[in-house]
């Protein structure tokens, strides 16, 4: 599944996968250019056996994966996760996180991010730790421009939290509980030790710049700082935004976007393409498609004006009748 996100006069693609990587598209006409780097957090375990289920909630925009670390026939635990492109604040990303432990073993997993590839077309031009006043988490920011085959550049800055190589999840605890009512009753009653996180990260990006413009210093130190605050700005924006409230946007914002469907009779016959195809196919030419009409730091006059167009007669059919 691909989330396409629109930034300014650009696009930004995030395949939601194990291999995923955030793209950049600087105009509908243009070729992808891949960053290398991708914001979702992969957790893994070399002690306990782990299955997944990736479920798509199409009329809500969510992807939630569940993946169940066993570690015998009768112990297990869970993780959790809800990942979505945020439709109303078009540079943010999120996914939350949840482990729950039942089980009398603590669970040991792996936390990784992608790293960025190995390639002289990127450069990294600085990073560094960052806090907010509305959390006590590290942030890191990271500074990163890319060069494109037409010998333009991109400069881009990342805001997302500093994570952990590693986590133990403490054991859930077994107590015997005995009730006495009309007879001795003998009750079980589980406890599990649960850690919930939710990761932000903000993308912001420049246009296509020459060569010759960035030579310039002055000119080049500008983008850099626009960027920084831009991406500064809308992460305090949005930690300072409850986790339910910036879920309810984004569905909300996402009913708008998907305002129709099929339900057509279903077909047992062989191959057909009953309702769940067709909706399927409209989710993901919803999801690569932005709707900057929906962005909450569009102006309103870019808003209005969209809003115009959306209503103009265009390309009319006026031929002879059809019935």
């Amino acid at each position: 599944m691909i989330y396409f996100l629109s930034i300014g006069n650009g696009y930004l693609g995030l395949s939601l996968s194990s291999q995923s990587q955030i793209h950049f598209q600087t105009d509908i006409r243009s070729p992808f250019i891949s960053t290398g780097y991708s914001p979702v957090i992969q957790i893994s375990s070399d002690t306990w056996e782990v299955s997944s289920a990736t479920i798509v909630q199409m009329k809500q925009g969510l992807v939630r994966r569940i993946q169940c670390f066993k570690f015998s026939s009768e112990r297990s635990a869970f993780v959790t996760h809800v990942l979505y492109a945020h439709r109303k604040r078009s540079s943010l990303i999120i996914q939350e996180i949840e482990i729950t432990n039942p089980s009398e073993h603590t669970l040991d997993l792996d936390v990784q991010r992608k790293k960025q590839i190995d390639d002289h077309d990127y450069k990294q031009i600085d990073q560094e730790d960052i806090q907010f006043d509305s959390t006590k988490d590290i942030y890191q920011m990271t500074t990163n421009q890319i060069s494109t085959r037409q010998h333009n550049f991109i400069l881009f800055v990342f805001i997302t939290n500093k994570i952990l190589s590693n986590i133990h999840i403490k054991p859930g605890r077994y107590v015997y509980k005995f009730n006495k009512l009309l007879f001795l009753h003998h009750t079980n009653q589980i406890f599990f030790s649960q850690e919930k996180q939710t990761i932000f990260t903000v993308v912001k990006y420049s246009p296509l710049l020459s060569e010759n413009s960035l030579s310039n210093q002055t000119f080049f130190q500008q983008w850099k700082d626009k960027l920084r605050k831009q991406a500064k700005d809308d992460m305090s924006d949005a930690l300072s935004t409850s986790s339910i409230r910036l879920l309810k946007e984004h569905i909300d914002t996402w009913s708008l976007i998907w305002q129709s469907g099929f339900t057509i009779s279903r077909s047992l016959a062989p191959s057909a393409m009953n309702g769940e195809i067709i909706n399927r196919t409209i989710y993901y030419v919803l999801c690569s498609t932005p709707s900057p009409i929906y962005d909450l730091n569009i102006e309103e006059s870019k808003r209005n004006e969209l809003n115009q167009s959306l209503f103009q007669i265009d390309q009319c059919y006026e031929s002879h009748s059809t019935l």
